[in-house]
């Protein structure tokens, strides 16, 4: 599977977990968690190995955004 599509899996399957928790009035933090555990190589095997492997990159990407973008209001 194509590291691009994953990356789409990804964000698809987050996107409706979002909307299934507003309907179910969940928190949307456990709907994420659920739909990562489900859709990852352990359950259904959705998602690549590769894309597992570059999470570390795109999660300390993510973090140093949200850093900077907390340093500018200060």
């Amino acid at each position: 599977m194509n590291v691009i599509l994953g990356i789409s899996l990804v964000f698809l399957f987050g996107l409706l977990a979002t909307w299934l928790a507003e309907k179910l009035k969940t928190p949307a933090i456990t709907a994420y968690l659920i739909t990562g555990i489900l859709i990852g190589p352990h359950v259904l095997d959705l998602i690549p190995g590769s894309v597992i492997g570059m999470s570390g990159v795109i999660s300390n990407f993510t973090l140093s955004l949200i850093a900077f973008s907390i340093g500018q209001n200060f």
